[in-house]
């Protein structure tokens, strides 16, 4: 909010994440428990971070690992997987850990409890809830990283992207603003 109102905004509200409160349903509705042991890799590729690193790491754990290819960030292709929002959310919960560099580990694996650990400097400047554990992309930090979240496990659901009834709030907002 402080950085928004320096810089001219004047109708700033807080009124949580969308696409966090669409997760929160997602999972209640559906009653969506974890699952089984795998890893979760939610990797956008970004220059100067060389993939292989990555991958060396993973190919020193016992897991089986699911990949999710990452977005058009810095003119990369990928070959993008077919999921469903709900697919999405349930292979999310039920991960034993995720791990990349996307937004949904700090934003939607927040409400749900689920270890992230958050490499290299993509979400660098982003609010991080206490399940994510932030490694520079070098091999042996990632590794030990991962390693401590698998040891620790599930953590408390966090609210910190998450507040009831946020598209209602917007929309009214949005009303009052037009009125």
């Amino acid at each position: 909010k402080i950085r928004l109102t320096t810089m001219g905004f004047k109708n700033v509200y807080n009124y949580g994440s969308l696409d966090v409160e669409f997760a929160y349903n997602v999972i209640k509705l559906l009653k969506i428990e974890p699952q089984s042991k795998y890893l979760l890799v939610l990797y956008h590729p970004i220059p100067g971070e060389d993939q292989s690193v990555l991958e060396a790491v993973l190919k020193r754990f016992d897991y089986p690992i699911i990949r999710i290819s990452g977005n058009k960030d810095y003119q990369k292709e990928t070959v993008g997987e077919r999921y469903s929002p709900e697919e999405f959310l349930k292979l999310m919960n039920g991960a034993s850990c995720v791990i990349g560099n996307s937004s949904s580990g700090l934003k939607e694996a927040s409400i749900m409890g689920v270890p992230v650990v958050d490499v290299g400097e993509r979400q660098q400047n982003r609010l991080k809830p206490e399940n994510v554990v932030q490694s520079q992309y070098v091999e042996d930090e990632i590794y030990n990283t991962i390693n401590y979240q698998l040891r620790h496990g599930r953590y408390e659901p966090s609210d910190l992207y998450y507040m009831p009834e946020t598209s209602k709030k917007i929309a009214s907002a949005i009303r009052s603003l037009t009125s």
